[in-house]
């Protein structure tokens, strides 16, 4: 009944999830409208966009250390299956796809830090779905790194089985 759903999300996941970070923003964005966001914004904007920025930029720096390793791998006999299989081009997207969310959620951070007192509101709407998609990306990042990991351990137990 639901395979053909399964199957749409699988060769889809990545806009589905944006799709969905968008969903979850909207409805975060109708909760704040019942409180006086502006204020609490103006009085705490160093903390919250220095904090969010910090957090993205560090991050941003281990995926793309993540995609380094990748790339590094790639070349590997351990990773030979993956390399000729039509996924091997998904982990980069995924990849990618987490450092331009990264570097995104950066951005209206500082944009945040320099300019909350025009409109303070809309920024910290962008940044909540730039935390929200990027923390999607970086479930995938994971996700993938964690299956890397099993390929490359049951390669390791097939040869001490031999």
């Amino acid at each position: 009944m639901f395979e053909t759903e399964v199957l749409y999300y699988k060769r889809h996941f990545l806009g589905i999830e944006l799709g969905i970070s968008v969903f979850i923003t909207l409805i975060i964005v109708w909760l704040l409208s019942f409180i006086d966001l502006n204020t609490w914004l103006i009085i705490n904007k160093t903390i919250i966009y220095s904090l969010i920025a910090t957090i993205s930029t560090t991050l941003l720096g281990f995926v793309i250390t993540g995609i380094s390793v990748l790339i590094a791998f790639s070349e590997s006999e351990k990773l030979k299956l993956l390399r000729e299989s039509a996924q091997f081009e998904n982990l980069f997207k995924i990849y990618f796809s987490a450092i331009k969310y990264l570097a995104i959620a950066a951005l209206i951070s500082i944009f945040g830090i320099i300019f909350n007192d025009i409109c303070p509101k809309y920024i910290f709407y962008a940044l909540i779905w730039a935390i929200i998609i990027s923390s999607f990306r970086i479930y995938r990042c994971l996700w993938v790194l964690e299956n890397i990991v099993k390929i490359f351990h049951k390669k390791d137990k097939a040869k001490q089985n031999e």
